[in-house]
């Protein structure tokens, strides 16, 4: 596995030792019922970026996060002064704490660990880093560095003195894998995002190039009359290259020309729905649409009042603006999470070295689904993104429990069939309170999405899962994950 999947993996066993010795990170620990802590990732890569992030959430009221550098073997003693270096760096960029995980011997070196240990005492005492050593990953096992790690320093995070993280520091995710999204986390969209962040100046501080009805400049006014109707349609306050890329992309590729209006107006009613399509592609090759296509879609029931007499054409538009602003918020967050978490994108919304390869082959190629752009996506996903980790979590503990009952989540006598919901309902409560790699919280409105629904969603895609099976749970295509995984990125 890679880099990422193991430190993401090293991630989830010190949490395990956080919950059973709260001593490990805090100076004075209160009761461990007042403790939670789980391994997570940061939603945004912001240089320095941590191989891993633990946090740590006292009586409901402090967040700590702990920033993980993780060294392989492979990477030499060299490696040791870049992760002191590091270490440093996360606590400058706001981190509570960091801990360095380096191998326990090297070839040329039999005590790493204690070196390091030395160094820090030496010449940063007072710095709540920790050190830890381990041994080989055992990856037969569902947390391959069980019983594989020695905690040589604690981190003796003192709680009278140490504030609590501040919130624009580290944004994190609910899982230590990357937030994806079906019907957002898509090559085509990603391909679009980056292409027009590669040729934008960062001196071009020109708006797109789209033109908008009077009627919505009106709506746009009326509502936030002191913003652009560019800025506030967009959902993108701040010219910074990152806001200004987003609003490229948003009105040359979703809300294009073409696809402003709401309605057209036909031979037999009053008003229609002006279905115009998106310019980002889906899976199967068809156009996406936005604000379209489903009776609550909103330019369908905007339509449909403005056919029944409930509301005027200005409440219509503002009704539309609303939304429109709505969506471009929660598209943006999947967008930038997904390609940040890929790997693709800088956080000043320039790509990465990563993320020029993508977008180059997807411009030689001409097809984002295939060939060598689907490849790297799928690396990306697998290695960057740790669906690496969260699949072996997945295989190993379905392993475990049909092992012992083959039976399993199993309904009927004769008609044998796999309760679906049920199997996914053990699965968040292994990950959320056995491994801690997930944090469940309640919806807080409207209906509550189906477990992991993004992620198989996009993993089926890629043919990397399959079904759900008796005896077996989620088939995963492992030839395919092996493959992915080795392709160079």
């Amino acid at each position: 596995m890679s880099h990422d999947v193991q430190a993401a993996w090293a991630a989830t066993e010190i949490v395990s030792n956080f919950r059973a010795d709260p001593s490990l990170f805090l100076h004075t620990p209160p009761t461990s019922s007042a403790i939670s802590v789980y391994a997570t990732s940061e939603a945004v890569r912001e240089w320095p970026v941590a191989d891993g992030l633990i946090r740590i959430e006292i009586a409901s009221q402090n967040n700590y996060d702990i920033a993980l550098e993780f060294k392989r073997v492979n990477e030499g003693l060299h490696g040791i002064l870049t992760a002191l270096g590091q270490a440093h760096a996360y606590l400058h960029k706001g981190f509570s704490a960091s801990i360095i995980a380096i191998p326990k011997k090297y070839t040329s070196h039999n005590t790493p660990g204690d070196h390091v240990k030395s160094i820090i005492e030496t010449t940063s005492p007072g710095c709540p880093i920790g050190v830890v050593v381990y041994d080989e990953p055992d990856t037969s096992i569902t947390s391959p560095f069980t019983n594989k790690l020695d905690f040589l320093r604690n981190l003796n995070i003192d709680q009278s003195t140490l504030s609590s993280v501040p919130s624009p520091v580290t944004r994190v995710t609910k899982t230590q894998w990357g937030h994806v999204r079906e019907g957002s986390t898509e090559p085509d969209a990603f391909f679009h995002y980056l292409k027009i962040a590669k040729a934008l100046e960062i001196s071009d501080m020109q708006n797109p190039s789209v033109v908008f009805p009077q009627a919505l400049h009106n709506a746009c006014n009326s509502i936030s009359p002191r913003t652009s109707i560019f800025k506030y349609l967009s959902n993108s306050v701040n010219d910074s290259f990152h806001d200004r890329v987003w609003r490229h992309f948003w009105f040359n590729c979703i809300f294009h020309n073409s696809a402003v209006p709401i309605w057209r107006f036909g031979p037999t009613v009053n008003y229609q729905v002006n279905n115009e399509y998106s310019r980002v592609k889906k899976w199967d090759g068809s156009f996406k649409k936005f604000f379209v296509g489903r009776s609550d879609s909103i330019k369908n029931i905007i339509v449909n009042d403005l056919n029944n007499n409930s509301i005027n054409e200005v409440q219509a538009w503002r009704n539309y603006a609303v939304k429109v602003r709505d969506r471009a918020h929660s598209y943006r967050e999947d967008i930038d999470s997904g390609l940040s978490a890929f790997g693709f994108l800088e956080a000043d919304g320039k790509p990465t070295s990563l993320g020029y390869d993508f977008v180059d082959s997807c411009e030689r190629t001409g097809d984002c689904y295939s060939g060598v752009p689907l490849s790297i996506f799928r690396s990306a996903l697998l290695n960057n993104a740790n669906f690496g980790a969260f699949l072996h979590y997945i295989f190993r503990l379905s392993e475990e429990k049909f092992s012992t009952d083959p039976l399993s989540f199993t309904t009927g006598k004769t008609n044998l069939r796999f309760d679906k919901a049920g199997y996914l309902r053990w699965l968040v409560k292994k990950l959320s309170s056995q491994l801690c790699v997930m944090r469940t919280v309640s919806p807080r409105g409207g209906h509550s999405r189906n477990p992991f629904q993004g992620e198989f969603a996009i993993l089926r895609h890629l043919k990397i899962v399959e079904d759900f099976r008796i005896g077996v749970g989620l088939e995963i295509n492992w030839p395919e994950i092996q493959e992915a995984i080795q392709y160079p990125v």
